[in-house]
């Protein structure tokens, strides 16, 4: 199990992986598996514990589900994610946002 202590050393790196997983929870059904959200679920974790910038994990990991869900195509990806998540976008994204230095989109 890898536990990536990196990640939970610098508070902006935990919030960004806590969202991760919180997008995660609300692309797919409890107990249904999805080796492609799993896999980037990983590579995002791993980005972020090998010192990877929020600000470029923040888009491209919601570019990536998005694409995985079918709604990624074109301009406008963001708010089409946003329909397709179980809620919406969690709250934790503005506090994602704000610690990677992006304007929450």
């Amino acid at each position: 199990m890898e536990l990536r202590e990196a990640i939970r050393s610098d508070y902006g790196r935990t919030v960004m992986a806590a969202y991760f997983g919180e997008l995660v929870e609300r692309a797919v059904e409890i107990e249904c598996e999805v080796p492609e959200i799993f896999d980037l679920l990983r590579r995002g974790l791993d980005f972020l514990a090998e010192g990877g910038e929020g600000a470029r994990a923040m888009p491209f990991f919601e570019k990536e589900l998005a694409d995985f869900l079918g709604v990624g195509r074109g301009a406008g990806y963001s708010s089409r994610l946003a329909e397709v998540l179980a809620g919406g976008y969690p709250r934790s994204r503005k506090e994602a946002a704000r610690m990677a230095g992006l304007n929450e989109r």
